[in-house]
């Protein structure tokens, strides 16, 4: 897929077109972190003749979904731990493992229906995984495409 079709995807297939989620541009110049303006997807991705300074190229972060629980683990280590807990435990089906071409790795769980904040603190605190990615305006990088920080792949497992 290209990032258009991946962001397509999210917002039709994971989103159910019930969240225009924000997306960004990020980039890392020395010890500088360099950002564009977030805009909405709808802003991005649907206008039919976008001008040329529209093109998606610069996009490689987006925000969390409603309906999204990003477990953000640090260590590679944790995985097999979570992932017994998310089978035996939790019974969850729906998730999608990537490596973040960084130290770790995002596990991303949907729902059919959005999840509250308080509930995804709760879930990343028992996952024992970080809190900051409960947050309701927290972007993560863009699946997919090269990692902002990193410049490694974040691809699937």
């Amino acid at each position: 897929m290209n990032k258009k079709e991946w962001l397509d995807y999210v917002y039709y297939f994971r989103g159910k077109q019930q969240c225009d989620y924000w997306v960004c541009g990020m980039k890392k110049i020395g010890d500088k972190t360099i950002s564009t303006k977030w805009k909405k997807y709808s802003e991005v991705c649907f206008p039919l003749n976008p001008d040329e300074d529209w093109k998606i190229d610069w996009v490689n972060n987006r925000s969390i979904l409603p309906n999204e629980l990003v477990l953000d683990i640090e260590d590679k280590n944790q995985l097999p731990g979570i992932m017994e807990k998310l089978g035996k435990e939790r019974k969850l089906k729906d998730y999608i493992i990537y490596d973040t071409g960084s130290r770790g790795y995002h596990i991303h769980i949907f729902s059919s229906k959005p999840i509250s904040q308080i509930s995804k603190q709760y879930l990343c605190k028992i996952f024992g995984t970080d809190v900051l990615k409960a947050g309701d305006k927290t972007m993560i990088a863009l699946e997919n495409c090269l990692h902002w920080k990193s410049g490694g792949m974040k691809c699937r497992i």
